[in-house]
């Protein structure tokens, strides 16, 4: 038989009474007054009903959200066949990087962006300033250079 250390043993003891003791104490404390701003409102509105309609997706006849509309199909046009001698420049942007792109117009009213480097009918843009754009075109056996320069306010 082991023996029990009598003081550890008397704690023990001393640990349960004291907790049998406080437990009744416990029960007994009321509990704490609610505050009137916790109170709940004395008007209670009733709960709203609303009908609700579900709309199944289906997705057959949704569009491939990749495929382009018929209308843009094949109506894009290449600045490569773009005739710089009958179009008008419209407006410069100037880029972050210091870079420009010529907003240019032609006969049809169709509307180029064009930048530095890029292919004209025949042709390769060579500049572009805050005020014009350069082009070299062949013409025939020789190479024409072409300037469009932007209109000024009022002309």
């Amino acid at each position: 038989m082991r023996s029990v250390d009598r003081p550890a043993s008397g704690l023990l003891l001393a640990a349960l009474c004291a907790l049998a003791g406080a437990l009744p104490a416990l029960a007994e404390t009321p509990a704490p007054a609610t505050p009137s701003a916790l109170a709940p409102p004395e008007e209670v509105f009733p709960l709203q009903r609303f009908d609700l309609r579900t709309v199944p997706y289906e997705a057959s006849l949704a569009r491939d959200p990749f495929a382009l509309p018929d209308y843009a199909v094949g109506t894009k046009r290449s600045s490569a066949e773009l005739d710089l001698r009958s179009a008008v420049l419209v407006g410069i942007v100037r880029l972050r990087d210091g870079g420009y792109i010529a907003l240019v117009e032609d006969e049809n009213g169709d509307s180029y962006a064009l930048t530095k480097g890029d292919p004209i009918d025949e042709g390769q843009v060579v500049a572009i300033d805050e005020a014009a754009l350069i082009a070299w075109m062949r013409n025939g056996d020789s190479r024409q250079q072409v300037r469009l320069e932007l209109a000024k306010e009022g002309e």
